[in-house]
């Protein structure tokens, strides 16, 4: 039996259909938990009430840290937050289960940025030693597709960059901070009793000579002396305060650079994940049922490989194969010459090929790829592979 179903001009085989509905299958259940979650919540007093609770809690505990008001909610000081954490646990699973079962990498994305705001908006933020982990997660889940290497090796720069800041940045000694204190008090006194003292005497000077003044050119003669020195007395500025939307357009500009600052590092690997897509949606029809589609495809290839490497692109297949490069060997070029005669039977005929057929073009595509990629420049391997996105 064929399945000729195609989806942006690409066969898809009868397994990609079976893994795309056990994705949605895995993604429609845990989706199903969450609304049902959700709604009990808000409709259960004592899951809402204890809710509420806790994002009292939660404003306390951003209140203790910063200069913060919150509003609370009107619930008792006595209520308890069970239910609420059981619903709040399901749904927090049920999430992480969409998040690693959609096939899309929104999902992730999104909670890294609701975590960020929400720490950013509080103020609070968990301990590196979970945000390391958490946030390694979701790169790793953005990065679906990549080899096992390349998982490793981003594993093993997030330790070297957290080893190296906790090395750079320890953080704060409450002792050593303590002993600083004390010293910067002690040097504090000396130095804050020699002004006090010296203020005093400059003001006294300045009223008596304010005095001096007043009774020079009030009384007596009415007249200054010539040689009187006067001290010039300013007013301290006041400080006009900021009108609010400064604040709004401040913490807008705060979230901003800290979505900026988490979005751009995942930035490569998204773009290496959708390379990597596009590379392997390209070599889905090299499996084909159909000999006839998998031969056309895999000659297609072999055609970008030699247009990307210098081949003329605007000749027919036929031609562009005779005015192949003397630096390809003569036995490549036989090979292409022949495989030229196949793909036209495969592209022009209505009879089916046979396997052996099929076999001799992907072939010539493995030897292809490693004439012009195994034993290409670095340049040359980077185009290949990220521009043109023909090699995996």
């Amino acid at each position: 039996m064929r399945h000729n179903d195609y989806k942006d001009g690409l066969h898809l085989s009868l397994p990609d259909r079976k893994k795309e509905k056990q994705h949605i299958h895995l993604l429609i259940i845990p989706s199903i938990i969450l609304v049902i979650t959700s709604v009990l919540l808000l409709l259960i007093p004592e899951a809402r009430y204890g809710t509420e609770a806790l994002c009292n809690r939660l404003f306390d505990a951003s209140e203790a840290v910063n200069r913060y008001a919150y509003t609370r909610f009107s619930v008792s000081a006595s209520q308890t937050s069970g239910l609420a954490i059981i619903f709040l646990a399901i749904m927090g699973i049920s999430w992480i289960a969409i998040v690693f079962a959609c096939p899309s990498c929104l999902p992730a994305l999104l909670t890294a940025v609701g975590l960020s705001a929400g720490q950013a908006y509080l103020g609070l933020a968990l301990p590196w030693w979970a945000l390391i982990p958490i946030y390694g997660m979701l790169a790793i889940r953005m990065m679906r597709g990549l080899k096992t290497q390349s998982i490793m090796a981003f594993c093993l720069m997030v330790l070297i960059l957290t080893a190296g800041i906790l090395l750079a940045w320890p953080g704060v000694d409450e002792a050593t901070e303590a002993a600083s204190e004390r010293v910067r008090d002690a040097l504090g006194h000396p130095a804050a009793a020699s002004a006090d003292g010296v203020g005093a005497a400059e003001e006294t000077a300045i009223r008596e000579t304010r005095h001096v003044n007043s009774q020079s050119l009030l009384e007596g003669s009415g007249e200054a002396e010539p040689d009187q020195s006067y001290r010039l007395v300013t007013v301290e500025e006041q400080q006009i305060s900021m009108p609010r939307w400064v604040d709004y357009v401040k913490i807008g500009l705060l979230l901003l650079l800290a979505i900026a600052a988490l979005v751009l590092p995942f930035l490569p690997f998204a773009a290496m994940n959708a390379r990597r897509k596009k590379a392997l949606e390209t070599r889905a029809a090299f499996d084909a049922e159909d000999n006839s589609t998998a031969i056309c495809a895999m000659f297609r290839h072999v055609m970008r490989y030699l247009n990307t490497a210098g081949n003329e692109p605007n000749l027919l297949f036929s031609g562009a194969v005779e005015n192949l490069s003397n630096s390809l060997p003569e036995t490549y070029r036989n090979r292409c010459r022949a495989c030229v005669s196949i793909f036209e039977e495969a592209a022009y005929s209505d009879h089916p090929l046979p396997a052996s057929a099929r076999e001799q073009v992907r072939d010539l595509l493995n030897e292809t790829e490693a004439l012009l990629y195994d034993k290409a420049g670095l340049r040359q391997r980077l185009r290949l592979r990220y521009g043109e996105c023909l090699h995996l």
